[in-house]
C-alpha cells in the first residue's frame, strides 16, 4: 500500500509542471470589410420605350458583396431609389429596376450609387438620351448601345459616335438639316410710270402800248376813279405777269384804258362846242 502511494506521488511530481502551464489562447482574426469600390455602374436605361428605367451594377471584384440599404439617386437630393437586399457574386451583374422614373430624358443628369453608410460608391453623368437605347460602358468607353440587362454590353450603337473614353457621354450630334431651296419668286411687272402732263406755261401777253392822248383842260379836280386809272396804267407799264388771273385783270384794265380816253375826248369836244353854239345863237336872229 505504501509502495503504491509512493508511485502515485512520483507520477504527480513529474506531471504537475505540465498541468500548471497555461494553455495558449487563440484570438479570432477580425474580418476585413468588403471592397465596395468593386461595385460599378455598368449600364443606364434613362429613356425607356414603354417600360421603366433601370440601372445595371457589376461586381468587378473576387468576393461576393451584399447590397443592403444601398440607394441610387440622380443629381437632386429628392429622387432616390432603394436597392433591394441582394448579393452580387464576383464578375456578375445585378439590374436595379426603378419603381418610378427619376432620370432626365431631354437634359443632362447624373446617376449616383451610395452604400448603406451613405458613402458614394460610383457615379456616371450623361448629357442627352436616345429613345429605347442604353448608355453603357463598352471597353471603358461610354456610348449608346442596345439594352442588355444582366449581360455583357453590346458595341456602341451606329451611327452615333462614342464619346471620349473615361468620360461621361457627351451630347449626341444631331444630323445637320438639309437646306431646302425655295422657289424663286416670279418677276412682278413694274408698275406703270406716270408721265406728268406738261404744265401750261402762261405766255406773256404783249403789253399794249398806250397812246397818251392829251386830255382836255378842265377845271374839275381829279376824282378817285382817276387815281385808280392812273394806278392801273402804272401797273401795266411795269410789265408784271402773274398767271391767268393777272392776264384777265390786265385785259380788263386794257379795255377800260381803251374806252375811257375816247369818252373824255367826246366830252371835251362837246364842252368846246357849247360856247360856239351859244355865241352863234346870240348872233343869229330868231327865224320866227
Amino acid at each position: 500500500m505504501i509502495i503504491i502511494t509512493l508511485i502515485w506521488l512520483f507520477i504527480l511530481l513529474f506531471t504537475f509542471p505540465v498541468f500548471s502551464q497555461e494553455l495558449p489562447t487563440i484570438s479570432p482574426q477580425p474580418l476585413s470589410p468588403p471592397d465596395y469600390s468593386k461595385i460599378k455602374i455598368n449600364e443606364i436605361y434613362p429613356n425607356p420605350d414603354g417600360d421603366g428605367e433601370w440601372v445595371e451594377l457589376f461586381n468587378s471584384g473576387s468576393v461576393e458583396i451584399y447590397l443592403e440599404s444601398w440607394i441610387i439617386r440622380d443629381n437632386t437630393q429628392s429622387n432616390k431609389i432603394a436597392v433591394e437586399n441582394y448579393s452580387i457574386s464576383p464578375q456578375s451583374y445585378y439590374v436595379v429596376e426603378f419603381s418610378r422614373d427619376i432620370l432626365n430624358n431631354t437634359s443632362p443628369d447624373t446617376v449616383i450609387l451610395f452604400d448603406q453608410n451613405n458613402q458614394q460608391v460610383d457615379q456616371v453623368s450623361y448629357q442627352s438620351t436616345i429613345k429605347a437605347l442604353s448608355i453603357s460602358n463598352y471597353q471603358n468607353v461610354w456610348c449608346f448601345t442596345l439594352p442588355t440587362p444582366n449581360q455583357n454590353n453590346n458595341s456602341c450603337y451606329s451611327p452615333t459616335s462614342p464619346p471620349t473614353p473615361t468620360s461621361p457621354p457627351t451630347n449626341t450630334p444631331f444630323p445637320t438639316p438639309t437646306a431646302i431651296s425655295l422657289p424663286t419668286s416670279t418677276s412682278i411687272p413694274p408698275s406703270p410710270t406716270f408721265i406728268p402732263s406738261p404744265t401750261k406755261t402762261p405766255t406773256n401777253s404783249p403789253t399794249p402800248t398806250v397812246s397818251q392822248t392829251p386830255a382836255p383842260t378842265s377845271n374839275s379836280s381829279p376824282t378817285t376813279s382817276d387815281f385808280q386809272k392812273e394806278d392801273s396804267l402804272i401797273t401795266q407799264k411795269s410789265g408784271e405777269v402773274k398767271g391767268d388771273s393777272t392776264q384777265l385783270e390786265a385785259s380788263a384794265s386794257f379795255d377800260k384804258m381803251t374806252w375811257f380816253p375816247l369818252v373824255l375826248i367826246f366830252i371835251g369836244a362837246f364842252l368846246l362846242l357849247i360856247p360856239l353854239l351859244i355865241s352863234k345863237l346870240k348872233h343869229d336872229p330868231d327865224p320866227s
